[in-house]
């Protein structure tokens, strides 16, 4: 996903506080496919204290967890991906030994 927003777009690393990309030096985007209540409840009290960055904070997340996410951070912006497209990505970035799953590039 960020190889293709790369051709069209300006997207690097920002060092905002829980958030993972810059867009275009204006939009800045999260990865939340798994829910951290750590960095939602962060965000959630970011955005009600700077209500001004709410248009520029998106959060991509898959379709069943976006209630919750919207639930926890009043009227945010939500990007949904589906799982199918990172199922084959996540196979092969993580190895399974004795029933667990665990974090490990196969490259």
């Amino acid at each position: 996903m960020v190889n293709d927003l790369s051709k069209k777009h300006d997207i690097e690393y920002t060092n905002f506080r829980h958030m993972d990309f810059l867009v275009d030096n204006e939009l800045y985007l999260k990865i939340m496919l798994f829910l951290d209540i750590n960095q939602i409840g962060y965000l959630s009290n970011f955005l009600s204290i700077n209500s001004s960055y709410r248009d520029k904070m998106y959060f991509i997340c898959f379709q069943e967890n976006e209630k919750y996410l919207t639930d926890l951070i009043k009227d945010c912006h939500t990007i949904i991906i589906d799982k199918s497209t990172i199922e084959e990505y996540l196979e092969n970035d993580y190895i399974e030994i004795n029933g667990i799953k665990m974090d490990c590039p196969t490259e």
